[in-house]
């Protein structure tokens, strides 16, 4: 597991998100959550889907922001802010 605290490495909302793998939505760090925007539930959340990287979500070891990652939502708890 990772150590350290969630940060974006510009100071920005997070970016690189994707519930779709399609199209990008941007979120927020509360503390040690990842809150993301959603009328719904989604089934996936994809971090830095695309061929190249623009995620901005660091560890405070400067690490993440160049993984390529795809979690199923349903087997992890999740905070959605509902619209």
């Amino acid at each position: 597991m990772l150590s350290g605290g969630l940060e974006t490495s510009d100071g920005e909302t997070l970016s690189g998100f994707s519930f779709d793998g399609k199209s990008g939505i941007k979120g927020e760090i509360a503390g040690k959550k990842l809150i993301f925007p959603s009328s719904e539930k989604p089934e996936y959340l994809f971090y830095n889907w695309q061929p190249y990287a623009i995620g901005n979500l660091i560890n405070s070891e400067g690490l993440l922001k160049h993984l390529h990652l795809k979690w199923r939502l349903n087997k992890l708890f999740c905070a959605f802010n509902q619209l």
